[in-house]
């Protein structure tokens, strides 16, 4: 389900296979030696379980040091599609990340969500953001949320 390209599984195919299916996400993702498509694609899969433990996961993956931006990026944005408005303070920290591809992804997220705290956190950091297709994203997401 992870190797495919012309079909994404659903949520709802993920979650049809079972809560545990989320311990073989995490150890695909741990697994150094599988192809980094393949463990990006289990760190986007696991938004699918909405649990204690997908969060404790995809924090994980967005705070370890050295890790990839995109890996970073992806879990970001798979904690907003598991948690929606409950991961605003878990996201709204990466808006002050040095990369600029990890502050899009959180502004993506936010604007996603698009409740009046996400929309206040896009706002704040739009007056400071100096990256101009941040600066973009961010105002993509405003715009967006109708906030």
């Amino acid at each position: 389900m992870l190797s495919g390209y012309e079909q994404v599984p659903t949520a709802a195919q993920w979650r049809a296979l079972g809560p545990e299916t989320l311990r073989v996400l995490v150890d695909l993702y741990n697994d150094r030696d599988a192809p980094p498509y393949v463990r990006l694609r289990a760190v986007t899969a696991a938004s699918s379980f909405p649990s204690r433990a997908a969060r404790t996961f995809l924090l994980a993956v967005a705070r370890l040091p050295g890790q990839s931006d995109l890996f970073t990026r992806e879990a970001i944005l798979s904690l907003g599609r598991a948690f929606g408005a409950r991961a605003i303070d878990d996201v709204a920290p990466f808006l002050s990340s040095p990369e600029p591809v990890v502050r899009e992804g959180a502004a993506l997220c936010l604007g996603r969500i698009g409740t009046p705290a996400a929309v206040e956190a896009l706002r704040r950091r739009l007056t400071v953001e100096g990256h101009d297709n941040v600066r973009r994203t961010i105002a993509r997401s405003i715009e967006r949320s109708g906030r």
